[in-house]
């Protein structure tokens, strides 16, 4: 009733909510009162988008004008729109037609929960999906056929603002890198240059275009696509190697087979995917190195043990996904980036090294001269085991052993070196643990996979020892001690069963250390410290502290009372002819105070924790006295020499660790055993 009041006639009413004069009309209204997208706007009626984009919804088009068609046309040796196919015009429709209306500043920027993040985008989703494109398939029944591709995927389309550029820090320039023939003039969308200002209609925003965009391919279309395809074939035969493909036998669409196409799990970034994490500021990037660099790094390197690419996929495809992988990257990579992703390429790689630079539908594509080392699996210390078969117990535990697995991270850091000693199969399975094909396993079972990883885990040493030729001692991944004097190592097992470990190759091409071919296994030691002490190797002068310990007292339960060996233990034994003229008490004395001397004496020469050649100050066992409820304990000084190392007593005399049969025996239980020439006193 109050509204006819108001009203009064419905003339009044129509004029109340009347279309405001100064609101624009819709975006097919827009392009017709602009009056030069004549040819756009003919497209856009044979899909019927006329209807759509004249009354309803919110879009940002990319309109080439008709200037843009002419040279279309002229560059297809058309004349007009009766001699596209449908496909075609749907193609160029679809791909200019962006959902949600975006102004230039809202291009640049991205949506997120927290709302616009300025100046990060360049790339919108449109209404375009290249649902088929032509490859050669291989069919597990014909072999290899001429076949469409199924891909659902929508696309998106990248444009490029000062507002971008300025933002994220790369300079315009790069565009011209990809796009060389095309003038960067501060908005273009793909390889055409936005005309004006944008035009602002009821339901979004139109952007003139000079120039026709169809889709771009992705980059696995591409690869097939690429006008000097030929010249990257060899890692398209590699990508080919890893994909499987499932026939749609209920799509008759096309006149070839249709098939679906997929990349295995372990290929982090599939170059078929059309959906990139974070689309809007993101894309996907692939470096293909030509034919030239891949064939070259397969002689000298990747298939040096091996006789083809299938071999090595049947027997170790992760190695092959490795390879694969180093060259495809989650994120976008410009030029400028290049070198400061060497640490991630592995190589120095520079816009020289690029031969094609090209953009797909989900990201970069890079021709390059060079084959990337991202992840450094075949230029570390690493490489020697996974591309050699003779390492497959190596290979296969690291693959395999949870424990274990961590330790390829290691052995192919950049940042770390390592020393690794390397047996082949015949030997490391002649110790009876070793990964067997037909178990596939780690056999005996039950035990196996512990002994091998005790094995391994002993043949890694952290930092680069590229000279043996002396003598000394390194400490090994698992924390054993083992020791080398002219190219021959020992491991504790090795000292008691008198079987050193002999140096067959060595290798310094690894960019992070030293690789070892070695004729056995280091073994750990099967004897107590107690057991070691009694019953020495040849030539260790162990046998007045031994008669001195053993008359002592202090062995209960096949080990010193009080002393630890979960941290390990080092036990310092002085020659018998330093014992024999130290003036210490008969080791069969029985006073209390020729005990006390004895066992302060023996505790004095036992160190917390495994000492190898290196400077510190450690307690030793010996206690000094009580402070509150806690043993005060005396303290030796260590120092590191070329040879080994030296011990300050508490006098300030120093003892020599000896060179001798003596030095170093390793006993179970993380316990060490050297021989110095004096005996050490505490006062």
């Amino acid at each position: 009733m109050l509204l006819l009041l108001v009203f009064g006639c419905s003339d009044k009413w129509e004029e109340y909510y009347a279309r405001p004069d100064w609101l624009e009309g819709p975006i097919y209204q827009q392009l017709e009162k602009e009056g030069r997208f004549n040819t756009f706007m003919s497209l856009l009626e044979y899909m019927g988008y006329d209807d759509i984009l004249g009354k309803t919804g919110y879009f940002t088009l990319f309109a080439p004008n008709d200037s843009a068609f002419d040279q279309f046309f002229k560059s297809r040796n058309i004349s007009s729109v009766e001699e596209l196919d449908t496909a075609l015009i749907r193609d160029i429709v679809q791909y200019a037609l962006v959902e949600n209306g975006y102004t230039p500043e809202h291009l640049a920027a991205a949506q997120s929960s927290e709302g616009w993040v300025n100046g990060v985008s360049f790339r919108r989703l449109t209404r375009s999906s290249k649902k088929y494109y032509r490859t050669n398939a291989v069919d597990i029944t014909q072999g290899n056929v001429d076949a469409f591709v199924k891909n659902d995927g929508v696309k998106y389309i990248p444009y490029f603002l000062d507002e971008f550029f300025a933002t994220v820090g790369i300079p315009s320039a790069d565009y011209n890198k990809i796009f060389p023939d095309v003038p960067y003039t501060g908005f273009n969308v793909v390889d055409a240059r936005v005309i004006g200002d944008f035009i602002v209609a009821e339901n979004g925003y139109i952007y003139e275009l000079d120039k026709v965009i169809l889709p771009l391919p992705n980059l696995d279309e591409y690869m097939n696509e690429h006008p000097e395809k030929e010249k990257f074939s060899e890692f398209g035969n590699l990508l080919s190697l890893v994909v499987t493909y499932e026939k749609d036998s209920l799509d008759l669409s096309r006149d070839l087979p249709v098939y679906y196409k997929y990349y295995p799990d372990e290929i982090l970034t599939p170059p078929n995917e059309e959906e990139t994490y974070n689309p809007q500021t993101n894309c996907y990037t692939m470096f293909v190195p030509e034919n030239s660099a891949l064939t070259g790094f397969y002689n000298t390197k990747f298939l040096e043990h091996y006789n083809s690419l299938d071999e090595i996929y049947d027997k170790r495809p992760q190695v092959i996904y490795d390879l694969i992988n180093a060259h495809l990257f989650s994120s976008a990579i410009w030029f400028n980036a290049f070198p400061s992703k060497e640490p991630s390429f592995g190589v120095l790689l520079n816009e020289n090294n690029v031969i094609s630079a090209k953009l797909a539908s989900n990201g970069f594509f890079f021709g390059i001269s060079e084959v990337l080392q991202t992840g450094n699996y075949f230029n570390t210390v690493y490489g020697d085991i996974c591309l050699n078969p003779e390492h497959t117990n190596y290979y296969e535990a690291i693959q395999r052993i949870d424990v274990l697995k961590s330790i390829r991270n290691l052995l192919t850091s950049r940042e770390i070196d390592y020393t690794l000693f390397l047996s082949n199969d015949s030997v490391f399975t002649a110790g009876g643990y070793y990964f067997s094909d037909v178990a596939d396993g780690f056999v005996p079972d039950g035990t196996g996979e512990e002994k091998v990883t005790e094995i391994v885990n002993m043949m890694i040493v952290r930092g680069d020892y590229d000279d043996l030729s002396g003598n000394g001692f390194l400490k090994t991944l698992g924390g054993d001690i083992i020791r080398y004097d002219n190219k021959v190592v020992w491991g504790g097992g090795n000292i008691e069963n008198s079987t050193p470990v002999s140096i067959l190759e060595t290798s310094v091409e690894p960019i992070n250390g030293t690789v070892y071919k070695v004729n056995r296994n280091f073994v750990p030691p099967a004897k107590t410290y107690i057991e070691v002490l009694a019953s020495p190797p040849a030539g260790a002068s162990y046998t007045q502290f031994n008669l001195y310990l053993a008359n002592s007292g202090l062995i209960s339960s096949g080990a010193v009372t009080g002393v630890q060996t979960r941290k390990g233990l080092t036990i310092v034994v002085p020659v018998d002819e330093a014992v024999t003229s130290a003036g210490l008490p008969a080791y069969t004395a029985t006073d209390s105070a020729s005990k006390a001397e004895i066992k302060n004496f023996l505790l004095y020469h036992m160190f917390q924790d495994v000492k190898y050649p290196e400077s510190g100050t450690y307690k030793t066992y010996n206690v000094s006295g009580v402070m509150g409820r806690f043993n005060v304990y005396r303290e030796i000084t260590t120092t590191a020499t070329t040879d080994g190392f030296e011990i300050t007593d508490g006098t300030g005399n120093k003892a020599t660790v000896l060179n001798t049969a003596g030095s170093c025996n390793f006993a179970l239980e993380g316990a060490c055993i050297y021989q110095i020439d004096k005996v050490l006193k505490y006062e």
